[in-house]
């Protein structure tokens, strides 16, 4: 059986090695096999992406996903909108 520590390495490296998802934006976290996903992404594939392989991960017994996903889009929209002059309404 695989320590907690084991896992965690397992996970990160996994990570780590998928080219879809930056280094650095997920962080891993495992108390007694269960495996506790973090961070922030630009895309719902890289979520689903580090959920799958945090999953796979020899050890792990279950994965819970609080990665949040926020597309560059998404952000450059919210600021373009912010700089608009109010509309008037119709």
């Amino acid at each position: 059986m695989k320590t907690d520590a084991e896992i965690k390495k397992a996970v990160l490296d996994s990570i780590k090695w998928n080219s879809t998802i930056q280094e650095g934006r997920v962080t891993v976290s495992v108390k007694n096999g269960w495996v506790t996903l973090t961070g922030n992404v630009d895309w719902q594939y890289q979520k689903l992406k580090s959920k799958l392989l945090a999953g796979d991960c020899i050890g792990a017994a279950g994965v819970t996903d609080f990665i949040t996903v926020s597309s560059a889009f998404d952000t450059l929209w919210i600021i373009k909108e912010s700089f608009l002059p109010d509309r008037p309404s119709l």
